[in-house]
């Protein structure tokens, strides 16, 4: 897992950060197939962090059926599990000193067409409002 910092962008008034991100992970315990492995790659751009500041991201991301657990793999993208691929595109807004709003666009699609199980597309938009205390 890496993230880099090389710039920080002045767009207007903002000085926005950009962080460019890359995961890695091969399950080596058993290759029961040849979808071991799981990526991603993708960027930042801003941090949300102070009332009216924002973040923009995009990732994609391609998770070998047999390359991580199901329960652990992220909940949202292609409605869990894993055999799938896809973009993940969203935008963070700080409302307020303590709270967020998010949009999230994930475009996914089974890793490999298989013939058992879900051979779907699945395109999901989310809105979060996350307030920490």
């Amino acid at each position: 897992n890496a993230e880099y910092s090389p710039i920080d962008l002045a767009v207007f008034s903002y000085s926005l950060p950009v962080v460019l991100q890359y995961s890695y992970v091969s399950n080596e315990a058993k290759h029961v197939s040849e979808k071991h492995t799981a990526w991603l790659a993708g960027f930042k751009l801003g941090k949300a962090q102070e009332k009216g500041s924002f973040e923009l991201f995009y990732n994609y991301r391609q998770i070998g059926r047999d390359a991580v657990l199901a329960i652990i793999n992220d909940s949202d993208f292609h409605l869990g599990g894993t055999g799938a691929k896809g973009h993940k595109f969203g935008a963070v807004y700080q409302i307020l000193p303590n709270s967020t709003i998010g949009l999230t666009y994930f475009i996914t699609r089974p890793y490999k067409v298989v013939a058992t199980g879900a051979n779907r597309n699945i395109n999901i938009w989310q809105i979060d409002w996350v307030t920490k205390f």
